[in-house]
């Protein structure tokens, strides 16, 4: 088949490849180059297939790309993410070194990212939790944050749920005290704090739990 047009995207890096008069295809412009595609130019089955399938793993790689960029994601995550977008298993491999490689995709960087952005509203108990369900293995999370003092750490988390108490409790000022303790250790629960940590911030505030 012979290209008899080839029509460029205003804006954007796509181009529409016209064969025989009729539009054939549309394919990023790298491929252009690389192809060194030009009117009059006449296409094989193979060559054309070549091309489709390249076009495939470009859109593929750029859409995992623009997953990335737009938050800090495990590997998991963007592993998951390529098979909902029915990408062939090698091909998602292959971007997934890629991404590791040259754009800093490391589950380690990820649960760092993730502690110091929640540790002051929430438990470790909780970052763990939300960090295994995002596929981040469990020896990699104690990498991460075993290094930190545990001393330091315990010490981070009690003034953390002390300040969620305290707004707790004066949001729910004038209520039943009961009530309003209660409250307050649910909501430290939720936030994935641990039993002990809960009970020294009931005993600091001097709340009522009976």
């Amino acid at each position: 088949m012979q290209i008899t047009k080839l029509s460029f995207k205003k804006m954007t890096p796509m181009v529409e490849v016209w064969l025989d008069n009729s539009l054939g295809f549309t394919c990023h412009l790298d491929l252009v180059l690389k192809y060194q595609l030009e009117t009059g130019m006449t296409l094989t089955e193979d060559v054309l297939e070549s091309l489709r399938q390249d076009q495939l793993s470009l859109e593929a790689w750029h859409k995992a790309l623009r997953y990335c960029l737009s938050r800090t994601r495990t590997v998991a995550e963007v592993k998951r993410y390529l098979s909902s977008k029915e990408v062939d298993t090698d091909l998602a491999n292959s971007i997934l070194a890629r991404l590791v490689q040259d754009y800093e995709l490391d589950d380690l960087k990820a649960v760092i990212e993730y502690d110091e952005q929640n540790r002051g509203r929430m438990g470790r108990r909780r970052i763990r939790s939300d960090l295994q369900r995002r596929g981040v293995s469990g020896s990699v999370i104690d990498a991460a944050l075993g290094g930190r003092d545990a001393e330091d750490r315990e010490a981070e988390e009690l003034e953390a749920a002390l300040a969620l108490a305290r707004k707790k409790i004066a949001s729910d000022r004038g209520d039943d005290p009961g009530k309003v303790a209660m409250r307050v250790i649910g909501l430290l629960q939720r936030k994935g704090y641990s039993q002990g940590l809960i009970r020294k911030v009931a005993d600091t505030l001097e709340l009522k739990l009976y």
